[in-house]
């Protein structure tokens, strides 16, 4: 029979409380408390994935901006001024990151190069590339990728009428992709959850240790603080994507449950 009495599988300790977070680790063994300094570095984790996520978001307002010169690509403009002249890696600001990113050519006729508007101004403007960066943390954190696009596509000069809705979509489901993975084959022996301000948003993020002290970031809720609803949602919405719950000990979930080995 199982002891009613046995403490929780799931250990939430707090994050200035060193000690217990020692202890909690050496229960684990030895080799798990070198991750102590592993989990306060949620910030790096975030910035990890934002700076994946900003890339292909970036790389998708270049093309609809190269569009409006020189028509879609796959086609090209018939009898048109501009034309597609393959790809080239270029740098642009995004707030305080430097991006690399694959970005369009475009020549005219005559062979000269033509500017791509938006990358002009994603190079040259720290506060079009600021307010990229906000549009794109507020819609990860709040997964309203849909909206992500048309607004970053309005900062940077792109017309409503160029952003489609397949390019909106695609986007959508990019992001989605990159934000939202699978973490079915991930063994997480930590969570680490912490309030951290990105781009002026009060960013709730859970980053996961594995068992090799790999860092993770899990997921994402945007919120003012950490309270206890947002934290939920935010565990809830893992074990959706697939993230183990149950107690390595004995298999029981920790949802509700006790651990019988603890």
């Amino acid at each position: 029979m199982k002891d009613r009495k046995a403490k929780a599988a799931l250990k939430v300790v707090h994050r200035n409380d060193r000690e217990q977070i020692k202890r909690v680790l050496a229960g684990s063994g030895q080799a798990l408390l070198p991750m102590l300094e592993l989990l306060e570095g949620a910030q790096a984790s975030i910035d990890e994935l934002m700076h994946e996520t900003a890339v292909a978001l970036v790389e998708q307002l270049l093309v609809l901006s190269a569009q409006e010169l020189a028509g879609a690509k796959q086609r090209g403009r018939d009898g048109g001024p501009v034309l597609w002249h393959g790809a080239q890696r270029g740098i642009v600001a995004l707030a305080e990151r430097q991006l690399r990113v694959q970005r369009p050519r475009l020549r005219d006729k005559s062979g000269r190069e033509v500017a791509v508007p938006a990358y002009d101004r994603l190079r040259d403007d720290v506060n079009v590339g600021a307010r990229v960066r906000d549009i794109l943390v507020a819609g990860v954190s709040t997964r309203r990728y849909a909206a992500v696009l048309p607004a970053a596509a309005g900062t940077v000069g792109v017309s409503k009428s160029s952003v489609s809705r397949r390019f909106i979509e695609a986007s959508a489901a990019q992001l989605a992709a990159l934000n939202e993975r699978s973490l079915a084959d991930l063994a997480v022996l930590v969570i680490y959850i912490d309030g951290i301000v990105v781009s002026g948003h009060h960013i709730i993020a859970a980053v996961g240790v594995d068992e090799a002290g790999d860092k993770h970031l899990l997921g994402l809720a945007l919120g003012a603080s950490e309270n206890a609803l947002v934290v939920k949602d935010l565990l809830r919405a893992m074990i959706e994507r697939g993230l183990d719950a149950s107690c390595r000990t004995c298999s029981s979930s920790t949802a509700g449950r006790r651990c019988a080995a603890r």
